[in-house]
């Protein structure tokens, strides 16, 4: 989970019982599929020059993963090499690498080999037979039959969880404690010697940064919720009212990460990397006071208020 998202979901749990479970699961799938967004801009806007054999040497490693998918390859390791391969071929044809991050995750199985209800039935049946196998005062490392019985336990469990998750719980501790913070300090470093330096909210770029973040995408997440509410293509987060929505809406704003690392590439080499993300930081704080205090005054303190307050809305 990015930094920003983390606090943004830190800031609802503060909030306690006015914001339902559903709407942090909304949160995080919003910013999952923001983050996806702002991959596109920077592959697509910011890529100089090309070198369209490693492109190509990219794509077709990237198909060959999408191959293995098809053909029902479910262990993780086999992806793990040639999603390595493609982000270096990636890094090196000219278009921004973390769009092979992206390409490369969906080329991985997010289906297990089995399914629970296997599980359980395939473990009922280990368990009878480890108990068959059993000798009295030998230990199990001393009976080969019921270390074999172990195997079989250990191949269905491991089966049961998709290569996709296997991979994210490998990764996860080095991506949380290693992959993050290095993120962090090489592009959200900025020296701030005097609150002089917050004048930068008042100049053209800080105000651009400001209103898009605290006003522009809070009014866009909200308004394109309710277009696709009132289509009929989606429905309100179970529990949630609009007020609540509308609160959430507002911390999306909370979204440094990729903003200061677009603030990085687009004024890379100027003075302007240093007030962008100063203006970018203002604008997230500012997205977190706003969205708490949209839900605090306007959504009601008794769970299961906002199921009442979404019927009448949609009423």
């Amino acid at each position: 989970m990015a930094t920003d998202i983390a606090f943004a979901i830190g800031v609802l749990s503060l909030l306690g019982k006015r914001v339902p479970i559903s709407l942090k699961i909304f949160l995080t799938a919003l910013a999952i599929v923001d983050d996806l967004g702002a991959i596109l801009v920077i592959a697509i806007f910011y890529t100089s020059s090309i070198d369209f054999v490693m492109l190509l040497s990219g794509l077709a490693v990237l198909g060959l993963m999408f191959f293995m998918n098809f053909r029902g390859v479910k262990r993780s390791l086999l992806y793990l090499i040639p999603g390595i391969t493609v982000w270096y071929l990636f890094l090196n044809s000219g278009v921004h690498a973390t769009i092979a991050g992206v390409l490369a995750a969906m080329a991985i199985p997010t289906k297990p080999r089995f399914g629970k209800n296997y599980f359980l039935y395939k473990v009922r049946y280990f368990l009878e037979e480890f108990r068959h196998r059993d000798k009295p005062g030998v230990e199990v490392l001393a009976n080969p039959e019921q270390m074999h019985v172990l195997e079989k336990v250990k191949y269905v469990a491991g089966s049961t969880v998709s290569a996709s998750q296997k991979l994210e719980h490998i990764l996860n501790p080095w991506v949380m404690f290693l992959i993050m913070p290095i993120f962090a300090f090489t592009n959200a470093g900025v020296e701030l010697n005097s609150f002089a330096d917050l004048h930068v909210v008042g100049t053209q770029q800080g105000l651009g940064i400001l209103l898009g973040l605290v006003i522009g995408k809070p009014l866009g997440i909200f308004l394109f919720c309710w277009l696709t509410i009132k289509a009929g293509l989606s429905a309100l987060p179970a529990n949630a009212s609009w007020n609540s929505l509308l609160g959430v809406a507002c911390l999306g704003g909370v979204g440094f990460t990729m903003s200061i690392f677009i603030n990085n590439l687009a004024f890379a080499g100027t003075e302007w990397v240093d007030t962008g993300k100063i203006a970018v930081l203002i604008a997230s704080v500012t997205s977190a006071v706003f969205g708490s205090l949209v839900i605090n005054f306007l959504v009601n303190k008794k769970p299961g208020a906002g199921r009442d307050n979404s019927t009448a809305a949609s009423e």
